[in-house]
């Protein structure tokens, strides 16, 4: 197998298959069993702070988190001394309100208070035990924690360093950030911008075609590639284009509104922006009009430079339940051809050829009991949805020998791996009375 294969998928199946139940060891953390009103009057008897783990039982890093970080032994050590500990689910029981009082917006989300229930601190995601204590060692200074950079951020909303340090911090927290970010780009100046450690503030709050601090980016955008590389103001750059062709979608704009807005963005000449990128956002503005011939015709066009691997199946699928042209077809069908001849290896790999599969995903750490549905995942992801749409391109040409065959390849998979394949078979009837 080879390795792109491996890193296209590793990520989504680790997130696919991350366990669902959420437990305590005794060596880490311990977490109390009862209401929050009796966690608050333990945290006054012992005058200790309250760490709260807010987590629901669907979440994947919640219960990475009960596995690997609050199990650990350095993990215990400090937060059973300094804290009383809470674990409560966000969806069950007082976690519902809770979840409402603290504004909890993502999970996990880790939350310091004092013995009363006043917020001192909190963040959200998957920490690693160092990241967690280093976080919970922080909710000890006022001035740095959470509580003290809001309050620092609204008695100093005129002061550009107040308004970026409360700014940063949101971004931990899953919190709206849309006017703190506003404040602080009506304060900047070209220097602001300018200064490196502004650029994260930059890149997460400016990326709008429309706002000043992107213009300025695009100014000097050499000096932006310089400081940040290119990858990262390319995908600052991409973040601002694709907002505004979302804009342009949710507003109904016309055809023509769109094209003079393709055209605009190439007028800036921002070399970090490609006529790919342009044409991806052309078949996605088409695909969600749901006009077909625009769509088509623009892939006719382009799609032999364009079209690559990740929209290859959408793109053919589209031709083949929109498109009665054989010239198109034709063209489609190519495409399809050409990704399968690429992937030749995973069809045999997944198929059985290699006998690597359980290893892979051993070092995933997915458990033998989750391997067969991981297979399955891959095989529908990879292989059986791709066989199944080039059977169907050559059913619509006529072509009944190579739209069977790659039917029944399909099927094959399918069947393998468990998976649906209903609509493959009615295809392949179809294809059965072709003469």
């Amino acid at each position: 197998m080879h390795s792109s294969f491996k890193t296209t998928l590793s990520f989504a199946v680790f997130l696919l298959f991350a366990a669902s139940t959420v437990y305590a060891q005794t060596d880490g953390i311990v977490f109390e069993n009862g209401s929050f009103s009796e966690i608050k009057a333990k945290a006054k008897k012992e005058k200790k702070m309250i760490f709260m783990d807010c987590y629901t039982t669907w979440c994947g890093p919640c219960t990475a988190m009960s596995e690997n970080t609050f199990p650990d032994a350095k993990a215990g050590e400090y937060f059973n001394k300094y804290f009383i500990n809470a674990k409560i689910d966000m969806e069950k029981g007082e976690g519902v309100d809770i979840a409402q009082q603290y504004e909890i917006g993502c999970y996990p989300n880790l939350l310091i208070m004092d013995a009363d229930g006043n917020l001192l601190h909190r963040t959200a995601g998957y920490k690693e035990v160092d990241e967690l204590i280093s976080f919970a060692k922080t909710a000890q200074d006022p001035l740095k924690r959470f509580s003290g950079l809001k309050e620092g951020y609204e008695k100093n909303k005129n002061n550009i360093t107040f308004v970026r340090n409360y700014l940063l911090y949101l971004g931990n927290t899953c919190l709206p950030s849309e006017e703190v970010a506003k404040q602080f780009l009506s304060l900047a100046k070209e220097s602001d911008l300018n200064n490196p450690e502004n650029w994260s503030v930059i890149f997460e709050h400016a990326a709008d075609i429309n706002n000043n601090a992107y213009r300025h980016v695009l100014k000097n955008i050499d000096a932006f590639i310089s400081k940040h590389t290119r990858d990262s103001v390319r995908q600052f750059s991409l973040t601002a284009v694709y907002n505004e062709a979302e804009k342009n979608i949710k507003e109904n704009k016309t055809n023509e509104e769109f094209k003079a807005f393709l055209n605009s963005i190439r007028k800036l000449n921002n070399p970090t922006i490609e006529e790919a990128d342009l044409f991806s956002l052309s078949l996605a503005f088409y695909a969600k009009k749901q006009d077909w011939k625009e769509y088509i015709s623009i892939a006719v066009a382009e799609g032999d430079q364009y079209i690559k691997d990740e929209n290859v199946n959408d793109a053919c699928w589209i031709f083949y339940t929109h498109s009665e042209d054989r010239s198109a077809l034709l063209k489609a069908a190519g495409w399809m051809k050409k990704y399968i001849a690429n992937h030749q290896q995973d069809y045999e790999w997944i198929m059985g050829i290699s006998g690597t599969l359980p290893t892979w995903l051993s070092q995933l750490n997915i458990s033998e009991d989750d391997h067969d549905q991981a297979k399955a995942y891959i095989a529908n992801k990879m292989i059986y949805s791709y066989y199944d749409t080039y059977a169907a391109l050559h059913y619509k040409l006529k072509n009944k020998k190579d739209a069977q065959s790659y039917a029944d390849m399909a099927i094959n998979v399918a069947k393998k791996y468990e998976l649906s394949y209903e609509s493959t078979e009615e295809l392949l009837e179809g294809i059965k009375t072709l003469k």
